[in-house]
């Protein structure tokens, strides 16, 4: 990072009011991608309501900022036939969540 950014960046977290930016909206489309990925297995693992809820809201927060650089290629990953690693089961993590 440039002595310059350093210094804008420091302004901006002075600044009253500022709302930094969300953490994944500095990741590469492959790092969204790969931590998309991380929380569907994380999925398959047995815990608790309130953590499988988050998890469910981080990859929808991965997929909004990967539709909003590039829809197409969200649309074609996520294509019917697809794999994009091991399909998570709704029914059973819906189940688990004991409402």
């Amino acid at each position: 990072m440039k002595a310059w950014e350093t210094v804008i960046r420091w302004l901006a977290y002075a600044a009253p009011g500022y709302v930094p930016p969300p953490r994944w909206s500095t990741l590469t489309d492959e790092q969204l991608w790969d931590e998309w990925q991380d929380t569907e297995a994380a999925l398959h693992r047995p815990a608790p309501a309130d953590e499988a809820l988050r998890l469910v809201e981080r990859r929808g927060a991965y997929l909004d900022e990967l539709e909003r650089r590039d829809p197409t290629v969200v649309s074609t990953r996520l294509a019917p036939g697809v794999r994009t690693g091991s399909a998570v089961d709704w029914d059973h993590l819906v189940r688990r969540l004991d409402w």
